[in-house]
């Protein structure tokens, strides 16, 4: 793979105050070996407009209905021609015009490697920070069995694993993504991490449903690590959720984030 082509697929619905900024930061990439395919659940807002006017920028697009963002998201794999194929959302943005480019040249440098992945930013919901760094380290088996999991927002695969994996399971609402991991995970698929941010990436979204997203990660677990690994992942979780459901009920993550904030303007003024 000397020059892989990229596929960078977008998955939106009633994004229109955002996807704007999405689409301009694939345009503004300096790789230009790449396909955006935007596949849209029939938006009802000013999305579509604004897709019409980066149509010259994007090699498909669609509005339909569909039964979830992973049937979506298998739409964009359908409709992708790359050899290699990203996930960006319609509220993310790449970190900067550099990064296909060395995403590119890791997989003309490593053949052997199935996908790659790097670190990203996410905005900070309790604005303590504007962004925090999120995942920056290398995911062994023991992460993925302790919860973790690689963002697909900085993972980049290439085309025949999804065709050997047979695409995202569209029975799962919110973990099919952590579900072809695993996959991956259990078919030996070479992973190559790489030390530099992807994407920043919005905080909100459909994973930030905590007890739905526990279920499916529970039972994901169970599925593919066995039931004791999938009770204790359960009893950690639910453990953490309630103790920070507690702190934000009385009030007192607020306070801690207030006094972090307070930390944070004093180290600029000494």
């Amino acid at each position: 793979m000397k020059k892989p082509k990229i596929s960078i697929i977008t998955v939106s619905w009633n994004d229109g105050a955002t996807i704007g900024k999405t689409i301009e930061s694939v345009i503004n990439q300096n790789y230009k070996n790449i396909e955006h395919i935007i596949i849209d659940g029939a938006s009802n807002d000013e999305t579509l407009d604004i897709i019409k006017t980066y149509e010259d920028f994007i090699a498909y697009w669609i509005s339909e209905p569909d039964s979830g963002i992973y049937a979506a998201m298998n739409k964009g794999i359908q409709a992708s021609t790359g050899d290699v194929l990203y996930f960006l959302n319609a509220d993310d943005v790449f970190v900067d015009s550099k990064v296909l480019t060395e995403i590119a040249e890791v997989f003309s440098l490593n053949p052997q490697v199935d996908y790659v992945y790097g670190g990203i930013f996410y905005k900070d919901p309790y604005g303590v920070k504007n962004y925090n760094l999120l995942m920056m380290e290398e995911i062994s088996e023991s992460d993925f069995i302790k919860g973790k999991m690689i963002r697909h927002q900085a993972l980049f695969v290439k085309r025949e694993i999804f065709r050997e994996l047979k695409n995202f399971n569209e029975n799962l609402r919110i973990a099919s993504d952590l579900d072809f991991e695993y996959k991956m995970l259990k078919s030996k698929k070479k992973g190559l991490f790489v030390k530099r941010v992807i994407t920043i990436m919005s905080s909100d979204g459909i994973s930030s449903n905590i007890d739905a997203c526990l279920i499916e990660k529970t039972q994901l677990m169970r599925k593919y690590f066995g039931g004791s690994v999938a009770v204790k992942y359960k009893i950690y979780r639910s453990f953490k959720n309630r103790i920070l459901k507690f702190l934000m009920a009385t009030g007192l993550i607020k306070g801690v984030l207030f006094l972090r904030k307070l930390l944070n303007i004093r180290k600029t003024l000494y």
